[in-house]
């Protein structure tokens, strides 16, 4: 019987809290809401009952797809 090794993470991925996407961002948690409603913005993961946040992985895809100013 081979030993079993233990998952390893990679900490490049990691949840992205609300704050933390507010201020990678320059935008309101108002206007996340509306662009996660229309679709333009990454789903939300839910947490806990009152915890929310959004895979790294997913947030730096949409910031790359946007239109650079």
């Amino acid at each position: 019987v081979l030993p079993i090794e233990p998952m390893r993470l990679n900490m490049t991925h990691h949840i992205v809290r609300p704050k933390d996407l507010v201020q990678k961002t320059g935008l309101s948690r108002s206007t996340l809401r509306r662009m996660e409603i229309a679709g333009t913005l990454p789903p939300r993961i839910k947490l806990g009952a009152y915890c929310v946040g959004w895979h790294s992985t997913d947030v730096d895809a949409w910031l790359n797809s946007l239109p650079r100013a």
